[in-house]
């Protein structure tokens, strides 16, 4: 029997939202940033083989993503300097590889994501009713860590109970071990959960794989069609705001017992 008492989510434009534009300028930062520091160690590149480079490896790490595998922030960025040149990663000291990942995370909070105005109404609404909170997030170019430590600054970390990042559990949603993952750190199976997300593959077609019970905020992704909607399974409930999500899960806890 369903015996709603966890409720799990996505982030990324789910509970914080990400504009194309704010990415482009973290990628710019990056890119200059390690051209400054392999300039000092000796190693001149033009800004456009970082570039190229630095696009090449997030390539490459969503090619793995694709496939429900993730790596970790210092492999995500050894690939990248080892696409600038297969040997340069094995000759840089320790001090410049630390120097190019700090970097390479550290543009986040120059330039951050949004908060969506309801997150943290929201999250305290569904601890109120007594809900186990978990995050289950895919990461990109920024690493879980930090993403931690920015939720901590926005004072939304303290709500959940437990927080899974592909970088640090090396697996991607839609894969059903980001969800197990999450569930086991709370103590908890999917026959007491909901999973709350943006994204018709990674949130609704995962978490119901795992066997959760799966709401769709459908309001954060471009309009769909009806072929598209189809070829994934049916969440459990559809809402077009994140505002409506407690009203949702109330819904789904009272079908449970």
């Amino acid at each position: 029997m369903f015996k709603l008492s966890v409720v799990t989510l996505d982030l990324w434009q789910t509970l914080i939202l990400e504009d194309g534009v704010t990415g482009q300028k973290r990628e710019s930062l990056r890119i200059c940033q390690t051209s400054k520091i392999l300039g000092e160690f000796g190693q001149n590149f033009t800004i456009d083989q970082i570039q190229r480079s630095y696009l090449e490896g997030l390539a490459v790490c969503e090619k793995l993503r694709k496939k429900e595998r993730d790596v970790s922030f210092k492999k995500q960025v050894s690939i990248f300097v080892r696409s600038l040149d297969r040997t340069l990663y094995e000759r840089l000291d320790k001090s410049t590889i630390s120097s190019i990942e700090r970097a390479y995370d550290d543009s986040f909070w120059e330039f951050p994501t949004l908060i969506h105005k309801d997150a943290e109404s929201v999250l305290f609404d569904l601890k109120k009713r007594g809900f186990k909170l978990g995050l289950v997030s895919n990461t990109g170019p920024t690493s879980g860590g930090l993403i931690r430590r920015f939720l901590e600054t926005k004072r939304l970390a303290c709500f959940f109970d437990a927080m899974t990042f592909s970088d640090e559990a090396g697996f991607a949603k839609p894969a059903r071990e980001m969800f197990i993952n999450t569930l086991t750190q709370l103590g908890s199976n999917a026959k007491e959960a909901v999973h709350i997300g943006d994204d018709l593959n990674t949130d609704i077609f995962g978490g119901n794989r795992a066997g959760l019970k799966t709401i769709w905020v459908k309001g954060f992704v471009p309009p769909l069609s009806d072929k598209e909607i189809r070829r994934f399974p049916s969440p459990d409930a559809v809402i077009s705001n994140l505002s409506q999500v407690p009203q949702a899960v109330e819904e789904l806890y009272k079908r449970s017992y």
